[in-house]
C-alpha cells in the first residue's frame, strides 16, 4: 500500500484534473480521502468487508476538487464532469454546498447532476 499512497495523484486522477480542469473554473484544492477495508470470514465461511482503521486488503476512496467558478460556468463545468466520466473515474457529480442553510434543512449540498 504504501507505493500506492505516494502515487495516488497519479492513480486518482488528481494528476489530470489539476492539468485538464479549464482554467475559467478555477480550482481550488483538491483532497484526497481513503478509507481502508478489511475482510472477515462471517457465518459459514463467507467474506464480507468491515471498515477498519488498519489493514491492506481494500480500500475506498474518494477525491474531492473544490472549483470556485462552477456556477458562474456551468457548461464548463458540465463538460469536464463528462470528460471525467468517459475515463472511466468511478461515480462522478457536481455539488454546490450551501453556506447558509434555510430553517429546517438537513442536506448541505445540492446536487446539480
Amino acid at each position: 500500500m504504501d507505493s500506492l499512497d505516494r502515487s495516488w495523484t497519479y492513480w486518482s486522477g488528481a494528476d489530470y484534473v489539476v492539468e485538464h480542469i479549464p482554467k475559467c473554473l478555477s480550482l481550488e484544492r483538491v483532497t484526497f480521502h481513503k478509507s481502508l477495508l478489511h475482510q472477515v470470514a462471517g457465518p459459514g465461511g463467507h467474506h464480507h468487508h468491515h471498515h477498519h482503521g488498519q489493514g491492506k486488503d481494500n480500500f475506498s476512496y474518494v477525491l474531492m476538487c473544490e472549483v470556485g467558478e462552477a456556477l458562474s460556468d456551468l457548461n464548463h463545468a458540465r463538460e469536464f464532469v463528462d470528460t471525467l466520466k468517459y475515463r472511466q473515474c468511478g461515480v462522478t457529480s457536481m455539488y454546490v454546498i450551501l453556506t447558509t442553510m434555510p430553517s429546517g434543512t438537513i442536506s448541505s449540498g445540492v446536487d446539480l447532476w
